[in-house]
């Protein structure tokens, strides 16, 4: 019987051709499961008011989360707390360290600061902070040196930029009573119980695969209006101490 060799081939290469393709389909699938597909955790772009929310409607809204979350779950996640006035780095600490500790404990992880001057909108500045007065202080530097930094290079028509600037920075490295905000990282029942203590205004908790690249805005204590929409139309003081309001 005569073989057709073009035939036999054709065969013997077709079934390299499938042989080559279970290979690559096994080499793809062991990869999959060596190496699973990691799951994008959940996150929120923004922690604190939107743009132009009334302060009270901000309260009324977290609070309301707040209220929904489950009092048994102990799974720590993030919260932005905002403070109904400017505290001191020792009120800071005390507040934060209200809950108690164990599993109602919470980690300060960022503080949120802001210099008081009537009818003029000064920055907030967010920095990293460590639990204790030395890492407070070390923020309040950190939010200095930002500001001074954006106002290098202005131009005289930017004059009152510049003022704004130096006289935040200089008060902020006095060790005023200049924050308005942390974020720290605890369970529910430890932000329940948070939200009730003295100084503070409002308690964001965000979801429990929520990571810490959020953004922060914090509401000004004092200020009712829209967030964004703070008056700045007042006299900006030298950057002395002596004249910073009491």
């Amino acid at each position: 019987m005569r073989i057709d060799r073009s035939a036999a081939r054709a065969s013997v290469a077709a079934v390299a051709v499938v042989a080559v393709i279970a290979l690559l389909c096994a080499g793809i699938y062991a990869l999959g499961v060596a190496n699973p597909a990691t799951r994008v955790p959940v996150t929120s772009d923004v922690a604190g008011p939107f743009d132009g929310e009334p302060s009270a409607h901000y309260a009324q809204r977290t609070r309301a989360q707040l209220d929904a979350l489950d009092r048994g779950d102990d799974r720590p996640r993030w919260a932005l707390v905002a403070f109904d006035r400017h505290l001191s780095d020792r009120q800071t600490l005390s507040v934060v360290a209200s809950t108690g500790s164990g599993r109602h404990a919470l980690v300060l992880r960022q503080v949120a600061l802001h210099v008081p001057l009537t009818d003029v909108r000064t920055p907030t500045e967010v920095q990293p902070s460590a639990t204790g007065e030395g890492g407070l202080v070390t923020a309040r530097i950190r939010a200095a040196d930002r500001i001074l930094g954006r106002a290098q290079g202005l131009d005289a028509s930017q004059r009152r930029a510049v003022d704004v600037a130096a006289f935040s920075a200089a008060h902020l490295t006095s060790g005023c009573a200049c924050v308005i905000g942390v974020v720290v990282r605890g369970v529910p029942d430890a932000f329940v119980a948070l939200a009730g203590q003295p100084d503070v205004f409002s308690v964001e908790a965000m979801p429990p695969d929520a990571n810490s690249t959020f953004a922060v805005r914090v509401p000004i204590p004092g200020y009712a209006g829209g967030y964004g929409t703070e008056p700045d139309t007042g006299a900006v003081p030298s950057s002395s101490t002596e004249r910073y309001p009491s």
